[in-house]
């Protein structure tokens, strides 16, 4: 949204859809993939990751320390303006939400018929 809704507001671009699961509060009237496609919708997301050996109460540790400067002021006022969405996700949770993205994503490609060479 931050890098396409400037030139959409100058007309250079038409916004068709976004992806995420609802419409966004910066473009009301643009609808969602998923009212054209059900089901279908394509979100940007950000994780930290760390070694699958890192001790759980450093992960713990980290995901708290993230949590903080996401709910910091200065951080939501830089995002909302981009419509990001900020939210806290447990580790296992992000770590599930990794498996199920890389399988949805496997599947469109392959019926895609996408080949990975390399």
């Amino acid at each position: 949204m931050a890098s396409a809704l400037p030139h959409a507001k100058a007309g250079r671009l038409n916004l068709l859809a976004v992806g995420g699961g609802s419409r966004s509060s910066l473009v009301p009237d643009t609808p969602t993939l998923s009212e054209t496609w059900p089901g279908f919708e394509v979100v940007t997301w950000y994780s930290i990751v760390a070694p699958g050996k890192t001790p759980r109460a450093l992960v713990m540790r980290l995901n708290g320390e993230i949590a903080r400067a996401l709910a910091n002021a200065d951080t939501i006022a830089r995002l909302t303006p981009q419509d990001t969405r900020l939210h806290r996700v447990h580790p296992k949770r992000c770590s599930n939400t990794h498996a199920t993205k890389f399988r949805k994503f496997e599947k469109l490609i392959k019926a895609a018929g996408v080949r990975l060479d390399g």
